[in-house]
């Protein structure tokens, strides 16, 4: 090779003749590398030539070897929040045992299209999957990938270029004033006054799940009406005001959890099943928790608080998000607009 070279080929014999060897000064460290380059001679120069021209420009990494199994149970330890790390988990391993994919570096676009069809694929065992269920899948990889080429596992994330199906946009499902009545009072029939304070409080703050589970006393100021979830998604704290009402509920539990950590710590184990007796009881179809934080949403657009203020309120990342509701509740509320200014127009 010319003398400017930055890989050299080395050789060695075996059984079957010679074996070829890729050698390299990793520029990140400085240091000697050799990766193997298999029997073949052309197929080393190749190899040689592609390792030359990432050198020259700048895009090689040294990918870490890993299997699948490993890579995936590093990335979902790194995951916050359980929920999240058990969809990824289940995802992930999906993904690598419909595709036998062996590790993180030999998964290509092609390997996503593969997942894809199977996915959409349906039969007399079940169905196909929704174009949501899909995009959500994709969006798990999609993260785990990234993952993958900052911690050195691949070079590049396979999805880059990727073409997401559109959704149907579905509407929110809001919580009505007889369905909250309904919702706490089975609440509190089912399990005291504390579950009945969780809903309420969901309610009237927007807090997720995990972030009033995991709320401490130490950010509850109810002297100045104010509570800070610090366990939130965007890991940023987020400081809601409190009404008046919810100041008189935390204040009861306070006095009645006053052992406690914080006034919902210690609820998580079977939240999700008490949660769906609550609403069976309540007589409340197709609802989950994180209808509440929606219903708080919407009700705070529908009060005409300005959207920065609901998206600081709430935690929103970008203000798209919010306006997703705004969309949906000005499209609700079409007819009651048309009858305002009808009204107005008369006098």
């Amino acid at each position: 090779m010319p003398e400017e070279a930055q890989v050299w080929i080395s050789s060695r014999k075996c059984k079957k003749g010679k074996s070829y060897h890729l050698r390299w000064l990793d520029p990140s460290t400085g240091r000697m590398k050799s990766r193997k380059a298999g029997t073949d001679r052309k197929r080393a120069d190749r190899k040689a030539a592609l390792l030359e021209r990432e050198l020259d420009e700048g895009t090689f990494r040294l990918v870490r070897k890993a299997g699948w199994s490993q890579f995936v149970e590093d990335h979902v330890a790194k995951i916050l929040g359980r929920r999240n790390a058990v969809e990824a988990a289940r995802t992930l391993k999906e993904f690598g045992e419909v595709c036998k994919v062996t590790g993180p570096r030999f998964v290509t676009f092609s390997t996503i299209e593969r997942y894809v069809a199977h996915l959409r694929r349906e039969d007399d065992q079940k169905r196909a999957n929704s174009v949501a269920t899909i995009n959500k899948k994709l969006r798990y990889l999609r993260a785990a990938f990234n993952m993958a080429v900052k911690r050195g596992y691949a070079k590049a994330n396979p999805m880059d270029g990727w073409r997401w199906d559109r959704e149907d946009e579905k509407a929110i499902r809001i919580v009505s004033d007889v369905e909250e009545i309904a919702i706490l009072n089975a609440a509190e029939a089912a399990y005291g006054f504390r579950w009945w304070a969780f809903i309420h409080v969901a309610l009237h703050t927007g807090a997720r799940r995990g972030e009033l589970l995991s709320l401490s006393w130490d950010y509850v100021n109810i002297e100045d009406a104010l509570v800070t979830f610090t366990a939130t998604k965007g890991k940023k704290d987020r400081v809601v005001p409190l009404d008046s009402d919810t100041v008189q509920v935390l204040r009861r539990l306070q006095a009645q959890t006053l052992q406690e950590d914080g006034p919902f710590i210690g609820m998580g184990t079977m939240v999700e099943r008490r949660w769906q007796r609550i609403v069976n009881d309540a007589g409340v179809k197709h609802c989950t928790l994180h209808d509440l934080r929606r219903t708080f949403v919407t009700r705070l657009i529908r009060a005409g608080v300005a959207l920065p203020t609901v998206q600081m309120l709430v935690g929103h990342s970008t203000i798209q998000t919010t306006l997703r509701h705004y969309n949906l509740v000005s499209e609700n509320d079409k007819r009651e607009g048309i009858e305002k200014l009808r009204k107005a127009a008369i006098g």
